[in-house]
């Protein structure tokens, strides 16, 4: 009966992972993978280093926290509210005070999904407000000629006004030298059409019929921009099913108690079943993780 027990709760668990893995939410998020590697050697031919593959979780996190102005104070609080939330829910589906600790310890990522999430948002906002902005300057510098002027003229209409801002007072206060102003006014933005447009603008101050390549980078720029938009539909509804199974999945020992309360006794209360819920666990943390890592946004 023992053998029995645990092949059916290693096949129970097993299937849970595999339709976690193999959810939409992995198939509609992996259609990034082709777009974002293009943009990624467009990125290193322009910036002419190799990003890090890999980076310290803490250096992460504080890059995450300083991109969306969270204060340490809240993400603080939040590390906490996700710690005993997950106990709490963990001492409900379990009634175990180890399996409740391994349920706190996963929820120690929720915080980092959260960041990651309000980053992405803030990416796809600030990438759709700057092609407005070079739009709008692209326009104006062609029918002025002169870029400084097409700046000033536009920076009281456009949105993402600041960077544009801080480039005319380098004009008129730093530097009168209009390739070094560009190319500081490139740091502001971490954007591979951005950088483009701006390699293009340093070419039209020697050779004005350069001018005519402007637009077309704003077209791809346009482009992703859709794509984008596209992507994101598809892939919610992809994280809603996905986060339903998840939910499902999570809840299911306590379905497990009402209908084989024997079977739910050998899962909480032996050491193999407490390794397949850590393991079950472990699968959730890792698959949410490389779906968060692969849902980046694509519009540079």
């Amino acid at each position: 009966m023992d053998i029995e027990r645990q092949i059916l709760l290693a096949i129970f668990f097993m299937l849970a992972g595999a339709i976690i893995l193999n959810s939409g939410a992995g198939k509609e998020i992996a259609l990034n993978k082709r777009r974002k590697a293009l943009l990624k050697e467009q990125r290193e031919l322009i910036i002419g280093r190799r990003s890090r593959r890999v980076e310290k979780y803490v250096s992460t996190e504080q890059a995450l926290i300083r991109n969306t102005q969270t204060t340490r104070m809240s993400y603080i609080v939040l590390m906490i509210a996700s710690v005993i939330g997950g106990w709490l829910f963990g001492k409900l589906v379990f009634m175990d005070t180890f399996l409740s600790f391994m349920v706190a310890g996963s929820c120690i990522i929720l915080p980092h999904i959260y960041l990651v999430l309000k980053n992405n948002k803030g990416k796809r906002e600030a990438a759709e407000g700057l092609e407005s902005a070079m739009r709008i300057i692209t326009h104006e510098y062609m029918q002025t000629l002169d870029l400084e002027a097409a700046v000033q003229n536009s920076v009281d209409i456009i949105d993402r006004d600041k960077p544009f801002r801080e480039f005319l007072v380098d004009c008129k206060m730093v530097s009168a030298n209009m390739e070094r102003n560009l190319r500081r006014l490139e740091t502001k933005e971490n954007n591979i059409f951005f950088s483009r447009w701006i390699d293009q603008l340093i070419l039209t101050q020697q050779d004005r019929t350069q001018m005519t390549n402007l637009t077309p980078i704003l077209d791809e720029m346009n482009d992703a921009k859709t794509a984008q938009r596209q992507n994101d539909t598809k892939v919610a509804a992809a994280w809603r099913d996905y986060f339903t199974m998840l939910f499902i999945i999570l809840l299911s020992p306590l379905l497990v108690r009402v209908i084989q309360y024997e079977w739910y006794s050998y899962l909480v209360t032996t050491f193999f079943g407490k390794c397949l819920v850590f393991a079950l666990l472990a699968s959730l943390v890792w698959a949410t993780g490389r779906a968060l890592k692969i849902n980046q946004p694509i519009t540079g």
